[in-house]
């Protein structure tokens, strides 16, 4: 006889938080060794999550398909225009952003070593 194991909400979202970074397929997640869930179950867990309202898909459409939240196109008023602050076309604030977002996702996945403290901090320092 086959038992199942209930999980808690939270080692549920922590799985599927875990499965998301990972990029793999369920199947290939699941087969990863300490992997504690059966691709069927993730897969179910997947299906089972609330979808977005339709009013909130199309809110949120155009920022969902460049994996960042929000833009911020003009937040200087005209009589503040600096040289550091000059009008940029969307076209480059987009590309800008994009590459901050990746930095950002890049940074969150770093292993905490001596070499990737020094790395945050001298980042930290710049900003």
């Amino acid at each position: 006889m086959n038992r199942t194991k209930a999980y808690s909400q939270e080692e549920r979202e922590n799985i599927i938080r875990t499965y998301q970074k990972s990029g793999l397929t369920p199947y290939a997640y699941c087969k990863r060794p300490r992997v504690v869930v059966s691709s069927t179950t993730l897969t179910r867990w997947l299906n089972s999550e609330e979808k977005p309202t339709e009013e909130a898909d199309q809110t949120s459409r155009g920022s969902q398909d460049l994996g960042i939240v929000c833009y911020t196109v003009d937040a200087h008023p005209a009589g503040d225009r600096t040289a550091e602050h000059q009008h940029v076309p969307l076209e480059e604030m987009v590309v800008f952003h994009r590459l901050v977002y990746e930095c950002c996702c890049s940074l969150n996945q770093l292993v905490c070593t001596p070499e990737n403290v020094n790395i945050v901090q001298y980042i930290k320092e710049i900003l």
